[in-house]
């Protein structure tokens, strides 16, 4: 049976999963970005 703490927890874990992944999209973007600009100053 699963009430609303239950929907509660899912809700934080669903919140959780998407800022890791956006925190990991926007890490490798900015490494992608840096070794390109790296790359432009050669």
């Amino acid at each position: 049976r699963c009430g609303r703490l239950c929907s509660i927890v899912t809700f934080i874990i669903i919140i959780i999963i998407t800022y890791s992944n956006t925190l990991r999209v926007i890490f490798v973007l900015k490494e992608y970005s840096d070794s390109n600009f790296h790359y432009s100053l050669l």
